[in-house]
């Protein structure tokens, strides 16, 4: 990947009901497309219930079994099955590169179809289209448009009596109010390692993507590297937050789960989380419960801050899936304009399709829909990694900041050394 790319404006800005005719690219098998059980995986149950019903309401002979594999290990469980060939039909990836069910390392070995032909590819931005696509195929379909700030509880954040923050030094004053009143600013469900890339991308966004929209394609030739760049200062600030109390007690053996039950409850006032993650939140909480977002500032000067945003969640369908007509009909379903705005709806993300006229944006996303406005929303980074073991030195390393076993200057090598290895593949 050439930069790293910042979201496009999809339909987030203004959703238009647009009814598309979904035709897709269907199998010529012998497996009926009119009857029989059509298997999906996703990792968050609510974010597909609706999308199900209406599914198995528009086609009552066909009932969708759905695999929701325990919270983080969604990754190494489809991955192992897709490689075994056990996988389920249509199963949640991920855009570009950068994690093990990512579409670069997912059609490394022919695991997904092509989808090319599909009606609803003739929808999708030039950006989108790119981090869907391997040599100008498309194997996935980006069905929402997500951001990353801290989701946060607002009675808590009143309770502490705090305010949004604005610069970092307002992070580490919420923290000091939060611990005053015994509680933690921030909740980070450690146990499930993926949860702790949210906080340097947020940092980095402001502090290296964001000013520097060339970086990836700098590093990707060697010209530069994590710690000779603005890395350097957001994971110094990350480990600042561990030191002064920002988190919970013992981060790495809390679950993701245990982290937004926190937030949900009010013993932490916010957690670093995707905005589709507000629907687990409100799940939990009580009734009366408000949510809002802010953005983690890394400067002292508010208009510094950049946020991160690109696509939420995507599907494709398994290149050996046991019921191939079925998987299509079903992905054609998630595709049009009905399937777009449940799920988007039931994430609180915006749409990556033209989305139903039934589609409502949420409150939690506007900040991020104001920061796409005004052209400061960067893409999650590691979109633009050589590949998977990058982000998995990322993950180990931000554990051991949390526990006290690696600073930041050993993070910033553990990282380089993973690039530079898998740069040279």
């Amino acid at each position: 990947m050439s930069k790293a790319r910042t979201v496009s404006a999809v339909a987030l800005l203004a959703v238009v009901p647009v009814v598309l005719t979904a035709c897709g690219g269907g199998d010529s098998t012998s497996t009926s497309a009119t009857e029989g059980t059509v298997t999906l995986v996703t990792d968050t149950k609510a974010d597909v219930e609706p999308l199900i019903a209406a599914f198995e309401k528009k086609y009552p002979k066909i009932k969708v079994k759905l695999t929701v594999p325990a919270a983080g290990a969604i990754m190494a469980t489809v991955r192992t099955q897709l490689s075994a060939g056990t996988a389920p039909d249509v199963i949640r990836v991920w855009p570009a590169g950068g994690n093990p069910l990512s579409i670069k390392e997912l059609t490394k070995q022919n695991l997904l179809k092509d989808v090319s032909s599909d009606s609803w590819t003739k929808g999708l931005t030039d950006a989108d289209k790119t981090a869907m696509s391997i040599d100008g195929k498309v194997y996935g379909a980006p069905i929402t448009v997500t951001g990353i700030g801290a989701l946060y509880n607002q009675q808590a954040l009143a309770a502490v009596g705090a305010t949004e923050p604005q610069t970092f030094s307002d992070i580490l004053a919420l923290c000091a109010k939060a611990k005053a009143k015994g509680k933690s600013a921030f909740s980070i469900g450690a146990k499930d390692s993926w949860t702790t890339q949210m906080v340097p991308y947020a940092l980095t966004s402001t502090l290296v993507y964001g000013p520097d929209p060339d970086f990836s394609a700098k590093q990707a030739k060697g010209t530069t590297t994590f710690a000779d760049s603005g890395w350097k200062k957001g994971l110094t600030e990350f480990q600042t937050m561990v030191k002064e109390g920002c988190f919970q007690k013992s981060p790495n053996g809390t679950s993701y789960d245990e982290s937004m039950s926190r937030v949900s409850k009010g013993d932490s006032v916010a957690v670093l989380m995707a905005t589709n993650a507000e629907a687990a939140l409100k799940l939990k909480a009580a009734s009366g419960t408000t949510f809002g977002l802010f953005p983690l500032p890394a400067t002292e000067n508010a208009a510094d801050t950049y946020q991160v945003g690109g696509i939420g969640s995507a599907y494709a369908i398994n290149a050996k899936a046991k019921h191939p007509a079925l998987a299509q009909k079903l992905l054609d379903f998630i595709t049009s304009p009905q399937g777009v705005a449940l799920i988007a709806t039931a994430t609180g993300s915006g749409p990556a399709l033209p989305a139903g006229s039934e589609y409502q944006a949420t409150d939690v996303l506007k900040p991020i829909l104001a920061a796409q406005k005004a052209g400061k929303l960067t893409a999650a980074p590691d979109q633009a990694w050589p590949d998977a073991t990058v982000q998995a030195a990322h993950l180990t390393a931000l554990q051991q900041i949390l526990g006290g076993q690696l600073d930041a200057g050993g993070a910033l090598k553990k990282l380089d050394d993973a690039y530079a290895k898998a740069n040279k593949k």
